[in-house]
């Protein structure tokens, strides 16, 4: 009968992965494989009683070793959980930890083994990856490859992580961490063109929308608003507006679930008040499928099941209009540009700045510095206006 392998980890019963404990030197070193395979876990052990063998013997101080997926763990519990974005974050982690047939990057691997080989090995299978491939019953379409934006954000995750694990100590060690510059191996993105809706298309633009999307549209054009702080999720709430002030705002959440101030337009405060008359009754989303003030008879709004429900995409709506104004490349971010170059024209930078919630006046003039010219030269035909009528023959007349 042959024996049985010896297991250098073992279970515990509050952990589903196998554990590791050594004694090297007289010191005891333990944690966790991140592994449930007893196989691997076993492989992952004998490479972490290597590297504190090495270190002991070269007279350097003992690490703590720490496997990616125990890493994005306590990563997620500390930071990524907290962003406004964190359902992302969670998928771009589920990428980074999954176990690839081959790969060199995945949840078993340590900290400390992170080089340059394996941050290209996991982009290169990537790109070769089709989106939803590892969801259950997906049919891959063809060319829905994963965009280089997912990459990019992907690797963002993995430096974040290392940065983080730098400052963590388990059983008073530092955790082993590689000396790789993730950031330098970024793929190239390809830029977005925005495209500009001109002012003649946009009553034929709204016309195209269906009702219920076209007050978001309008909205849009007359605040500024990012797509998210109108429909999605987190969209807009009537609890974050304040329509009944002297000054009406809305309040809502930007880049790093901050909340930010936005002053509503006239024009947006009466809309807002048609789409719910009663003050009561102003809770939850304010965009919902269904609403008879507005009165929509379109597919989804009239289907039962729907009504009451919030508007979260008006993805083919948009769709359809933008082929039938003859923009195919206009998207919703794009009218926040429109209402960014209209403030720019008019009052300059720093009310753009103020108007679109940029906390940083950069950005702003990266995309509106073009936009500037022409405010400044209306500001001096305007300022000079009232001194029009002195003339380089004055002081002659003058003198004769």
């Amino acid at each position: 009968m042959p024996r049985r392998r010896k297991s250098f980890t073992r279970k515990r019963p509050n952990s589903p992965f196998r554990q590791w404990d050594w004694t090297i030197g007289g010191h005891r070193f333990r944690g966790s494989t991140g592994e449930t395979n007893e196989a691997r876990a076993n492989e992952i052990a004998l490479n972490i009683r290597r590297k504190l063998q090495d270190r002991l013997l070269l007279g350097l101080a003992a690490t703590a070793e720490m496997t990616v997926q125990e890493a994005m763990t306590k990563a997620w519990t500390d930071h990524f959980q907290h962003l406004g974005r964190a359902d992302t974050a969670w998928h771009h982690i589920a990428s980074l930890t999954r176990r690839r047939q081959g790969a060199l990057l995945h949840g078993g691997v340590l900290l400390s083994d992170i080089g340059d080989a394996e941050v290209v090995d996991y982009m290169a299978r990537r790109r070769g990856e089709t989106r939803g491939q590892w969801r259950k019953n997906h049919r891959p379409a063809h060319g829905q490859r994963i965009s280089p934006s997912t990459i990019n954000a992907e690797l963002t995750v993995l430096a974040t992580c290392l940065k983080m694990a730098r400052h963590w100590k388990i059983n008073g060690m530092k955790v082993a961490i590689a000396e790789t510059n993730i950031r330098a191996h970024r793929l190239a993105e390809p830029q977005h063109v925005h495209t500009d809706l001109p002012d003649a298309r946009i009553d034929e633009f709204i016309a195209s929308i269906a009702d219920h999307a076209a007050p978001m549209i309008c909205l849009y054009l007359w605040t500024g608003l990012r797509k998210s702080n109108v429909i999605g999720r987190p969209g807009l709430w009537w609890q974050w507006l304040d329509l009944d002030s002297d000054k009406p705002h809305a309040r809502v959440k930007v880049k790093g679930d901050k909340m930010q101030t936005i002053w509503l337009p006239p024009a947006a405060v009466e809309l807002l008040k048609k789409i719910e008359p009663d003050p009561k009754k102003r809770r939850g989303p304010v965009f919902r499928f269904g609403n008879t003030h507005i009165g929509c008879e379109c597919t989804a709004c009239m289907n039962e099941d729907k009504k009451g429900k919030p508007i979260l995409s008006i993805r083919r709506t948009v769709a359809t209009a933008r082929k039938k104004v003859g923009l195919p490349d206009l998207n919703l971010h794009d009218l926040r540009h429109k209402f960014g170059r209209i403030v720019t024209r008019r009052f300059g930078l720093k009310a753009a700045q103020q108007a679109l919630g940029h906390a940083d006046m950069a950005t702003t003039a990266r995309f509106y510095a073009d936009q500037e010219a022409a405010y400044i030269a209306a500001a001096v035909t305007e300022s000079v206006a009232d001194l029009a009528h002195i003339s380089h023959t004055s002081r002659k007349r003058k003198a004769e």
